[in-house]
C-alpha cells in the first residue's frame, strides 16, 4: 500500500483543491491511501520530513512536490517515483 500525504496549515486555501486532486489521480492506481496533515499539529512530524511550506504533498514519506500540480504533472510525478523503487 502506497501513502500520498497532504501536509496543509489550516488556512491554506489550496487545501481542498489538492485533496481533490489527490483522489482524483489516487483512483488511477490501486492500493493508495490518501492522508490529510496539519501542518502545525503534526509540525514535529513535518519537520522530520522536511516539509516546510503548505501544502506539500508526500509519497511514502518523502517529498513529491510543494505546491499543487495539475492532475496531468501530479501522475507524471507518482509514475517516476514509483517506476524508481
Amino acid at each position: 500500500m502506497h501513502k500520498l500525504t497532504l501536509f496543509a496549515d489550516s488556512i491554506c486555501f489550496s487545501k481542498a483543491m489538492a485533496m481533490s486532486r489527490l483522489r482524483n489521480v489516487a483512483r488511477s492506481y490501486s492500493g493508495f491511501e490518501i492522508l490529510e496533515k496539519d501542518l502545525l499539529r503534526d509540525a514535529d512530524e513535518a519537520r522530520k520530513l522536511g516539509v516546510q511550506m503548505s501544502p506539500t504533498l508526500l509519497l511514502d514519506g518523502k517529498i513529491l512536490c510543494a505546491g499543487i500540480p495539475d492532475e496531468k504533472d501530479l501522475k507524471e510525478m507518482i509514475d517516476e517515483r514509483l517506476s524508481a523503487q
